[in-house]
């Protein structure tokens, strides 16, 4: 959880969200001026899901014992932060679910009802497809618009695919609802795995550092090092079967580096409001400007993107700021309203 001072109150946003806000920029990333990221069909999903663990977490989030305050991401006890960090490795290693799988199963749904498979209806399957892990509806429905692939309410066809059980939901976190597709994944992602692991190893070693008088965080830390560093070396020899050895190194740290990049970004843009300008570095050294403009935009000099403007959306819950206990807090996230943010990328 993302706890972000707001005056009085606190606006609360979703881990996953973030992450999900992070694959929006890396998705537009790149144009005839800055060069488009390596490997977007395995890198993109690897942004979007490497806070999945957060999900399950979210839906009922903990409190800080010493303040009351709803546990902000940065407060976590490391037994229970590694915990998560391994399962958002494990969600980014999972390979791509089966089209094939999903198109059959929507034609036999399709057939019963003397319907057939239009291209439509395929296309929002390949694009929820492209989701992996979770998905709320609205993203995939704004996806959908930006492509131009509906001539009917989106709602007809995503009702068609839970109907199906293609598509299931996975669940509520503190602003809204989450859902899965209920199919088989084809191979797996060792680069995702990778690269999203060195991502929190570099976490956790901050962490060491920051926290060394911590007996207990110290031992969580060094037994989540030596786990990942194990699962890096059996997923860098799995990947030397498709990559020659040099170019393979240099794919895992620019990959890395890269979702560190869009992290940053979305951390950036969710935790404060922002009134300063702010210098990104991508892997290679180049720097990108964030400059929040008196309309609320944000300038990027140079723009990297490959549309213009790009809008960006994510769901918050505002409760006021008080100390909770934990039935407390519960009852005002329930209480509290969904509260829409946005931010305009532009030149």
């Amino acid at each position: 959880m993302i706890r972000r001072d707001d005056g009085n109150d606190w606006l609360l946003f979703s881990q996953v969200d973030h992450a999900h806000l992070a694959a929006e920029i890396a998705q537009v990333w790149g144009n005839d001026d800055v060069p488009a990221i390596p490997l977007p069909p395995l890198l993109i999903p690897a942004v979007r899901d490497h806070d999945e663990g957060w999900r399950e977490w979210e839906r009922s989030p903990e409190l800080h014992p010493d303040t009351g305050d709803p546990r902000d991401f940065t407060e976590m006890p490391m037994s229970v932060a590694t915990k998560l960090w391994t399962e958002s490795v494990t969600a980014t290693t999972r390979g791509t679910p089966s089209l094939a799988e999903a198109l059959k199963r929507y034609q036999e749904f399709l057939t019963e009802r003397n319907e057939t498979l239009d291209g439509h209806r395929a296309a929002v399957l390949e694009t929820l497809i492209e989701f992996r892990a979770s998905f709320r509806r609205d993203e995939v429905q704004r996806r959908a618009l930006q492509a131009e692939l509906l001539p009917v309410p989106f709602d007809f066809y995503f009702d068609e695919l839970l109907q199906s059980g293609i598509v299931s939901r996975a669940g509520q976190d503190f602003v809204g609802d989450y859902y899965v597709l209920d199919l088989p994944h084809l191979g797996t992602s060792p680069l995702g795995g990778i690269w999203v692991s060195r991502h929190f190893c570099y976490l956790a070693e901050k962490a060491r550092e920051s926290r060394s008088d911590n007996i207990d965080d110290v031992a969580a830390i060094e037994q989540f090092l030596k786990e990942q560093a194990e699962l890096q070396r059996e997923w860098t020899d799995e990947s030397v079967r498709d990559f020659a050895s040099d170019e393979l190194q240099r794919l895992i740290e620019t990959g890395f580096r890269y979702v560190q990049f869009f992290d940053r970004i979305s951390l950036w843009l969710c935790c404060a409001a922002r009134t300063k300008a702010a210098a990104m570095n991508l892997p290679g050294g180049d720097s990108f400007q964030l400059t929040p403009r008196k309309d609320g935009s944000i300038a990027i000099e140079p723009y990297p993107l490959n549309v213009a403007p790009l809008e960006l959306l994510v769901d918050t819950r505002r409760v006021p700021a008080n100390h909770y206990d934990r039935d407390g807090l519960q009852q005002a996230i329930d209480s509290a309203t969904v509260e829409r943010l946005n931010w305009t990328l532009c030149r």
